[in-house]
C-alpha cells in the first residue's frame, strides 16, 4: 500500500549549516507556495518532483491532491530541461485505456498489442507517448514496469 503524505518544512533566511555559516535559500524558494499563501513554507513533495527526483502519482483518479495540477506542471518542466530521473529519459508509445490510470508497455514497438493481465479484459485500446501519459497525470503499470 502506498501512502501519500505532504511534509512542509520552514524556510528561513537566517538559517544557518552545522558549520554556523548561512546557507541561501534560493534553490527553495523556487518550489516554496503551494496554495498555502505563506511563502515561509516548502512543499517537499513539489520539491522532489521540480528537481526530477520524484514523478507525481495519485492512487486515484477521484481521489486528488490539493495541488495535483501543480505538480504535473513541475514534472512537465523537469522532464522538458532533462533534470533527475528525467536525464536519461526517452520518449516511447504505451497503451492506455480510455478510463485508466495506468499506462502499460507495448509487446511490439507503437503497437497495442501488449502481455499485461490488466488489460484482459479491455475492448478500446489506445496508443500515446509516455511523456504524454505522464502529462495527463497517470504512472507506469505495475505489472508492466514493476
Amino acid at each position: 500500500k502506498r501512502v501519500l503524505a505532504f511534509i512542509w518544512v520552514p524556510l528561513n533566511n537566517g538559517d544557518t549549516n552545522h558549520n554556523g555559516k548561512k546557507r541561501g535559500t534560493t534553490t527553495k524558494r523556487q518550489f516554496s507556495d503551494s496554495n498555502n499563501n505563506n511563502s515561509q513554507w516548502l512543499c517537499i513533495n513539489e520539491g522532489l518532483v521540480a528537481s526530477g527526483l520524484a514523478h507525481t502519482y495519485s492512487p486515484s483518479k477521484s481521489k486528488k491532491v490539493h495541488n495535483h495540477d501543480k505538480m504535473l506542471g513541475l514534472q512537465k518542466v523537469a522532464r522538458t530541461h532533462k533534470i533527475g530521473q528525467w536525464k536519461s529519459f526517452k520518449d516511447y508509445h504505451a497503451i492506455v485505456t480510455p478510463t485508466g490510470g495506468a499506462f502499460h508497455k507495448c509487446k511490439h514497438k507503437k503497437s497495442t498489442v501488449s502481455d499485461c493481465k490488466h488489460l484482459a479484459r479491455s475492448k478500446t485500446l489506445n496508443l500515446i507517448l509516455v511523456s504524454e501519459a505522464y502529462d495527463r497525470g497517470m504512472h507506469p503499470c505495475r505489472k508492466c514496469f514493476g
